[in-house]
């Protein structure tokens, strides 16, 4: 059938067609900042914790969905309410005294209410940012499927089962680990857990039994090591390529265009950390990148391709 407008769907180029359709979306954004991937599309905007702030927020969002929903009319789209949902982000003094509840806008005819947590490309976002809630859903896909292999165990080979693990256990784990590693360490020891349960499935360990021997033969390491080298490996993909996003590539500046005082710390290619006092701060992507960064030695921070710089990291962990 002939298309008279729109992107026909299952086509090779529906992607590429599909970002040019929407290409001057933004334009039309009067307030905040519009992050788009593919069909997925989100405003994010941001005020003063206080009252004056919140009702400027209401009123900005609202001339923000009305100037979208103007976009949609023109170019023949709808905004799905069922699939549009929004989130209010804020200290945990805040979430609790500040008048959230009473947010509301109006979506194609819907009613929209704040959500305690919300779905963004498979991690789930809270209020508070604790990841609480993706900790869980990480916790409940990891395990159960742990569980259920080690039923069947014994039809499978220990190389099946690793396999298996690795496909449907540590994907979900490690997927946008940087993130949400930022969580507390009670929460981290969950997620340990579910590797160490996993590893006592491939390799036949008891409950009891010490579980370094069985990480050790399957090559795998602890969570924090595993945090370490993903956090390394964003550094390395931001400072050597200038097609990354812009936003983490200005996270990190090396010391050398901070100051012209040469150190030893300089000359090796150190990032500059940033000052933060609190240590929940402390716990977030770019100070906690940068740390093990500048931990590395020289023979990892200057590797040319990501693939040696891979092979760098798994020399320097064992």
């Amino acid at each position: 059938m002939d298309v008279s407008h729109g992107v026909p769907q299952g086509s090779l180029v529906g992607p590429i067609l599909f970002s040019l359709f929407v290409n001057d979306l933004s334009n039309f954004l009067p307030f905040g900042r519009l992050v788009s991937y593919a069909d997925d599309t989100q405003i994010l905007d941001r005020v003063l914790p206080n009252a004056e702030g919140m009702s400027k927020l209401k009123d900005r969002t609202e001339k923000s969905l009305q100037a979208l929903q103007v976009w949609f009319a023109m170019n023949s789209l709808k905004m799905n309410a069922s699939k549009t949902d929004f989130i209010i982000i804020g200290t945990q003094h805040f979430i609790k005294k500040g008048d959230v509840s009473s947010f509301s806008f109006d979506v194609s005819g819907s009613k929209l209410k704040p959500s305690k947590s919300i779905r963004l490309l498979g991690v789930t976002v809270d209020q508070t940012l604790s990841w609480e809630s993706h900790i869980g859903e990480v916790v409940r896909k990891s395990f159960p499927t742990s569980v259920a292999l080690k039923r069947f165990r014994h039809h499978f080979t220990p190389e099946a089962l690793r396999v298996l693990i690795q496909a449907h256990v540590l994907t979900h784990i490690t997927y946008c680990l940087p993130v949400w590693a930022g969580a507390t360490q009670e929460q981290l020891n969950r997620v340990q857990r579910c590797i160490n349960f996993a590893a006592r499935v491939i390799t036949g360990a008891r409950k009891f039994d010490h579980i370094s021997p069985s990480l050790k033969s399957l090559g795998w390491s602890r969570l924090p090591e595993i945090i370490k080298e993903k956090d390394c490996i964003k550094v390395f993909k931001a400072i050597t390529s200038d097609a990354g996003p812009l936003a983490v590539r200005s996270m990190f500046v090396t010391r050398a265009q901070v100051s012209s005082r040469r150190t030893r710390h300089s000359e090796r290619g150190a990032l500059q950390l940033p000052w933060y006092n609190l240590k929940l701060t402390k716990r977030c992507f770019p100070y906690r990148a940068i740390c093990a960064w500048n931990d590395l030695p020289t023979t990892a921070t200057s590797c040319k391709s990501i693939r040696s710089f891979k092979s760098c990291l798994k020399a320097v962990s064992q």
